[in-house]
């Protein structure tokens, strides 16, 4: 999954205009919490068709570094 389409879900989920939410925007400028976080993975599982693995969201502060966070860690959803 690219950025961008990473952003069109995040984007989706926050209810803001794509265009406001750039790779280095900050998470919590963002307004985004867990709850966020929890749903935008749901999102990005679903799309991959893969699990994303454990997430540690205190690591992470912006909109690249979730992305990276989430697709990096990728494995085979196992039924």
């Amino acid at each position: 999954m690219n950025l961008a389409d990473f952003i069109a879900i995040l984007a989706d989920e926050l209810q803001l205009p794509g265009a406001e939410i750039t790779a280095d925007a900050a998470l919590e400028g963002l307004g985004v919490q867990s709850i966020d976080v929890i749903q935008v993975v749901q999102r990005v599982e679903l799309a991959l068709g893969r699990s994303v693995g454990d997430l540690d969201i205190a690591e992470v502060e912006t909109v690249a570094q979730l992305h990276r966070a989430l697709v990096g860690t990728q494995r085979e959803v196992t039924r």
